[in-house]
């Protein structure tokens, strides 16, 4: 790993998690494996965040960061069907949701 500083990685890790092409090659750059197991303490957070909030079954069965990514589309996908699709043709005004995400983080 070079000399960037964790908070560097996340953040450049969530700025390209909305370009999965991007994001791979980021974990790529730093040796992620992303098959590797989550750790028991964090699989257990989860596990009460599950149960406490309704999550999904793809999201509850995430052991690792492959299955995060999964699930991360898998929640994209639905969301994507929450949202109005005016015709193309339509002189319906476009949804009033943006196509920007701001991600907010603290270190």
């Amino acid at each position: 790993m070079d000399s960037t500083s964790g908070s560097e990685v996340y953040k450049h890790l969530l700025e390209n998690l909305l370009k999965p092409s991007s994001f791979l090659q980021t974990l790529q750059k730093y040796s992620v494996n992303i098959h590797a197991s989550f750790s028991p303490k964090f699989l257990q957070a989860q596990e009460l965040l599950c149960v406490s909030n309704n999550l999904s079954e793809v999201t509850c069965n995430v052991m690792c960061l492959a299955d995060l990514i999964i699930a991360f589309n898998d929640a994209i996908s639905e969301l994507y069907l929450l949202l109005p699709h005016p015709q193309e043709s339509s002189l319906t005004p476009l949804s009033p949701i943006k196509n920007e995400l701001t991600l907010v983080y603290r270190t």
